[in-house]
């Protein structure tokens, strides 16, 4: 904790923290947030023509945090608000964006998107969460 009044330098970690360099890690896929009022398997069943002929696949389609494709098995109550999950065939460290611009331009064509998140890893270990449901 600073004292009152103190400001933070920026360089070096607080104490209690475990800091991981950038660069032992990379991009290891991305979430595409969606705007659709479509039922979640019309919606999968588009993503993945969206994505044909690229190397990019589709993992899984989540509406508030709840996998809703591929179904599951029961019902969920879902929002317009789409979250989909794509991993990428292997880790990519420094630029590798081509291929993830060239899918949303893809996507926009026929679906609303609102928000791209790029999913790291960092020694390994995941950057992020993943959905209920999700392996």
């Amino acid at each position: 904790m600073l004292e009152q009044g103190r400001k933070p330098t920026g360089d070096v970690a607080p104490p209690g923290t475990y800091a991981i360099a950038a660069a032992s890690g990379g991009m290891v896929g991305h979430d595409v947030f969606i705007d659709s009022e479509r039922a979640p398997t019309s919606l999968g069943a588009s993503l993945v023509m969206a994505s044909e002929r690229t190397a990019l696949r589709l993992n899984g389609l989540t509406n508030r945090g709840v996998q809703v494709w591929p179904p599951m098995g029961g019902n969920a109550f879902v929002v317009d608000h789409f979250c989909a999950g794509v991993p990428l065939p292997k880790p990519l460290v420094g630029e590798g964006v081509a291929e993830i611009a060239d899918r949303l331009q893809r996507l926009s064509r026929q679906h609303r998107w609102m928000r791209l998140e790029i999913l790291q890893s960092f020694g390994g270990l995941d950057g992020f969460t993943k959905a209920r449901g999700e392996g």
